[in-house]
C-alpha cells in the first residue's frame, strides 16, 4: 500500500509531500487496527467502571444516610423510653404513699 506522506514543519502546520511514498503491509495495518479497536474497548470498559464506582458511591451515601435516620430514631426511643421508666417508678411511689395513707385512714376510722 502506497501513502502519500504528510511532514510537519515547525510550524505545526501540515505540508503534502507528493513525492515521497512509504509502504506499510497488511499485517501491521491489522495489528494497528487490533490495538485501537483493544483501546476503543479498553475506553468503554473504564467508562463502564466509573460509571458502577457513581452508583455504587450514590448507594453508599444513601445507606450512610438511612443508618443515620435508624440512629437517630433509637436514640430518641431510647430517651422516651428513660422518661417512661422514671414516670412508672414515680407514679408507683406516688401509689404506694396514696395506698398507705388510705390505709391507715381506714384503720384510723374503724378504730374509733
Amino acid at each position: 500500500m502506497l501513502l502519500n506522506c504528510l511532514s510537519v514543519s515547525s510550524k505545526n502546520s501540515f505540508i503534502e509531500s507528493s513525492d515521497t511514498t512509504i509502504t506499510i503491509s497488511i499485517d501491521e495495518v491489522r495489528a494497528i487496527n487490533k490495538k485501537l479497536i483493544e483501546r476503543k474497548y479498553l475506553l468503554d470498559i473504564v467508562s463502564k467502571k466509573d460509571s458502577i464506582i457513581k452508583y455504587q458511591d450514590n448507594y453508599i451515601n444513601e445507606e450512610k444516610i438511612i443508618v443515620r435516620e435508624l440512629q437517630d430514631k433509637l436514640t430518641t426511643s431510647n430517651n422516651i423510653s428513660k422518661q417512661m421508666n422514671e414516670s412508672l417508678k414515680k407514679h408507683k411511689v406516688v401509689s404506694v404513699c396514696l395506698g398507705s395513707a388510705l390505709a391507715v385512714s381506714l384503720l384510723l376510722f374503724f378504730i374509733k
